[in-house]
């Protein structure tokens, strides 16, 4: 049949990841794509720049030497041809696993995450943390007067001050557990809508490797010390004899810490409001901001793959539209306004006679 193509599987990918650069439901080799694409040829020389480039060094190779002699190989083998484009090209490499997150060129096979959007979620997420760890701090010091006869009994039976500070940090380490075993329900509730309003997809699943398993073990020890150990430092001192009398002292120093902790609190928490209401009024800017048209009047088509009895022809079909009466205007471009589009992708072109 004339539109059937005998091809090779070489091999089955298994699913790729959300967060890969890389999407794609199948890869074919340019052999296959040229038979299917009959007028698309990779060998247009140095001028071919619409492609992805990935290269594997060989062990031992100076990344930084490599990037540098290459960097030129387009001015060098092309220069005359790009200068009357008006144009010029240099080869920019990336570490393969950077390029998600910290990549420069803009242009991918798939979404794109930001190391800078995570790096402001993590430092959000470090502040409601330790918003947390002060109030956990200053309620339990605020309620060592309730426990401290229990304090006070358990010194008087034998209890040394290491036996209580290793007592009150259990208490916090299990408050800690509790909590996280909440967020992950909480999580579990929320992620549905989540990925709704931000357009991802992202999975409860994704949260059982190894490395976020061992970063959220570690994250629960050390907030259960932040936590519990200035208050099982105060509950640990406090002296017997006092407390079975009910004299209750309060530490001049230890009221002081307290009232810099909820300054600090409160300077956090505006910090924070003030954020979200500066990103909701800027949000709310980009939705009501006249753009200069009228974006439902517009549709936009994919013509990538027109064609006429001549090849492919957009002029042809440019015409053929303008010719329909509802149709006002028509133009066309490499892509869809608001997204970037190939001007910085590159590639190196083979040659069938090179050596």
């Amino acid at each position: 049949m004339a539109d059937t193509l005998n091809v090779l599987v070489t091999g089955v990918m298994k699913n790729i990841l959300s967060n890969s650069h890389i999407q794609a439901d199948m890869i074919l080799s340019f052999s296959t794509y040229e038979a299917i694409e009959k007028s698309f040829s990779f060998e247009d020389g140095w001028g071919n720049i619409n492609m992805h480039n990935y290269i594997l060094l060989k062990e031992g190779t100076d990344f930084n030497l490599f990037a540098n002699k290459a960097k030129d190989i387009y001015m060098t083998r092309a220069g005359e041809m790009l200068k009357n484009w008006g144009v010029s090209a240099y080869v920019h490499f990336e570490p393969f696993q950077e390029i998600y997150l910290k990549t420069k060129s803009g242009n991918s096979m798939g979404p794109l995450g930001s190391i800078d959007r995570i790096y402001l979620v993590s430092g959000i997420s470090l502040f409601v943390i330790l918003l947390a760890c002060i109030n956990f701090i200053n309620l339990a010091t605020a309620r060592s007067v309730y426990r401290a006869r229990e304090v006070g009994l358990r010194k008087v039976v034998g209890s040394t001050r290491k036996g209580l500070i290793t007592q009150f940090l259990s208490e916090s380490f299990v408050l800690t557990v509790l909590s996280l075993l909440l967020a992950f329900l909480l999580v579990g509730i929320s992620l549905p809508f989540f990925n709704q309003v931000i357009g991802k997809n992202y999975q409860l699943a994704s949260l059982t490797s190894t490395t976020i398993v061992l970063g959220v073990l570690i994250l629960v020890i050390m907030i259960s010390l932040l936590a519990g150990y200035y208050p099982a430092l105060v509950m640990s001192a406090l002296k017997p004899a006092e407390v079975l009398k009910g004299k209750m002292q309060s530490s001049l120093r230890g009221l002081q810490l307290r009232r810099t902790l909820v300054v600090f609190q409160f300077v956090i928490s505006v910090g924070l409001v003030t954020g979200t209401w500066i990103v909701l009024d800027q949000l709310d800017y980009m939705q009501k901001q006249n753009l200069g048209f009228d974006k439902d009047e517009i549709f936009i088509l994919n013509v990538a793959r027109a064609r006429s009895s001549t090849g492919y022809s957009s002029e042809t079909f440019k015409s053929q539209l303008k010719e329909l009466a509802m149709v006002s205007e028509v133009t066309y471009t490499n892509a869809i306004p608001g997204h970037p589009g190939l001007g910085r992708a590159g590639s190196l072109s083979r040659r069938k006679n090179r050596r």
